[in-house]
């Protein structure tokens, strides 16, 4: 007995059969099951229903239309589709899950990068600053040296230039401390 014919014979008895746009009607006894199964083949539908008295659909069958297997049946059941849906949502939901575990991961590495760009550029700015702190230090000092090397020439030279040399060296160094030993 094929799978047709166990499909045909179930509870409760049909009164017709679609098949596709065709129906076929039930006889009302002999070998019915062996008739309809018959006709049904030889139309070759993708689909099947079985129609209650009022044209209700009582079940239907999809039919397998393989080269090696024609018109063999395989049954089609809301469980399937239902199955299928609540698969398609499982995998849905497995796809969201690895989608923000990635995102919080790609957070966190922005962060640490972040805080570390943060750090590295508070250091250069540290160095930056003591830089210029020295730089500026070791001009002064150096201007200082070279202005109390020039007055210290011009009084062993005796020259009466000195004091007309000690304030241009102070109106050139501007807020350098007063030269050591000029005595104003």
């Amino acid at each position: 007995m094929t799978s047709l014919r166990h499909w045909l014979r179930r509870a409760p008895r049909p009164s017709r059969i679609r098949a596709d746009a065709q129906e076929i009607q039930v006889p009302a006894s002999g070998h019915w099951v062996a008739q309809v199964e018959e006709t049904i083949q030889s139309l070759g539908p993708a689909r099947v229903h079985a129609l209650a008295a009022d044209g209700s659909i009582l079940r239907a069958l999809e039919l397998d239309r393989d080269d090696d297997a024609p018109n063999s049946p395989t049954t089609t059941t809301t469980t399937t589709t239902s199955n299928d849906a609540v698969q398609l949502v499982q995998l849905g939901r497995l796809l969201l899950d690895a989608s923000e575990a990635g995102a919080r991961r790609h957070a966190a590495a922005y962060e640490l990068a972040f805080a570390k760009q943060t750090e590295l550029l508070a250091i250069i700015a540290n160095r930056l600053t003591a830089l210029e702190t020295s730089w500026s230090r070791a001009m002064r000092d150096t201007a200082q040296a070279q202005a109390d090397a020039i007055l210290a020439s011009a009084q062993q030279s005796g020259d009466e230039s000195a004091s007309a040399i000690t304030a241009m060296l102070g109106a050139a160094m501007g807020n350098v401390a007063p030269l050591r030993g000029t005595g104003t």
